[in-house]
């Protein structure tokens, strides 16, 4: 997934022309595309609070999304939530090197391993692939 930075387009509802929209060089999130003209805008305008949902967007977000769905991220969260997103990808990583040798059953690995040198193994490697990922080679 390509990182953008800066605009983008959040709405809670629907869209027109999604393949025009789907070309521009800016993340789009939406409910739904409809081919009929947008009937009534309640909210415009820049760089202020709106409501997405049950969500409230603040000015500064982070905005992250795919096809599954939207998050909004404040901005004082953002270093712990990408922590976390990059133990989850280590974890689940490793997880399957270790299943794809064909020696462990899921239960032996999945979750935390059971055996100490598993253990100690899997901190060793958590540790090197979070600092090749903050570039502390």
């Amino acid at each position: 997934m390509k990182a953008t930075h800066g605009a983008g387009m959040v709405i809670d509802g629907s869209i027109r022309d999604w393949e025009g929209i789907r070309l521009m060089d800016m993340p789009a999130y939406f409910r739904h595309a409809d081919p009929s003209a947008i009937g009534r805008v309640t909210l415009a305008g820049w760089n202020i609070p709106i409501r997405i949902g049950n969500a409230t967007v603040l000015p500064g977000d982070l905005v992250v999304g795919d096809r599954e769905g939207v998050n909004f991220i404040a901005p004082a969260s953002v270093e712990k939530v990408l922590d976390a997103a990059d133990r989850t990808h280590i974890h689940d990583e490793w997880t399957r090197m270790k299943f794809d040798t064909g020696k462990y059953k899921s239960s032996e690995i999945y979750g935390s391993p059971r055996d100490p040198e598993l253990k100690k193994e899997y901190a060793e490697y958590l540790k090197k692939r979070l600092e090749e990922l903050r570039g502390k080679k």
